[in-house]
């Protein structure tokens, strides 16, 4: 039972942490010129991480990039087409170190254009 708890614990930080730097709907719509209803429809359809706390959606922030002309992060789309997990699920994955990628994120590496990896990693992700 003290491990399961451990778990809990480590989960509800987890998720307050990838929360905390999260942005609205109406946030989005401004980082990539799209129309609220077209970013719930990314949301829905996977092309964006959204992630539901309570009725609405919050969207990490380290997804969007200003300098890219979709004003998303490069390879995004593709990588979270090939995932198979919730939107936190992925999240999280997205922002802890992984020993396969040399104990960098994943998110670490996208930044530094090295999508390749990141996508190999990617789809070997399962879970809720």
């Amino acid at each position: 039972m003290h491990l399961r708890a451990t778990n809990t614990i480590r989960l509800h930080t987890l998720r307050a942490l990838i929360l905390k730097d999260t942005i609205s709907s109406d946030q989005v719509r401004i980082y990539i010129n799209r129309s609220r209803p077209i970013v719930n429809k990314m949301a829905n359809e996977g092309r964006l991480l959204a992630i539901q706390d309570g009725r609405v959606l919050r969207f990490p922030r380290w997804q969007f990039d200003r300098k890219s002309e979709s004003g998303l992060l490069p390879h995004l789309g593709e990588i979270l087409g090939v995932m198979d997990a919730s939107p936190f699920r992925k999240a999280a994955w997205f922002v802890t170190k992984n020993p396969r990628l040399k104990d960098r994120t994943p998110l670490e590496l996208l930044r530094t254009g090295e999508a390749q990896p990141v996508l190999e990693e990617a789809r070997a992700l399962v879970g809720s």
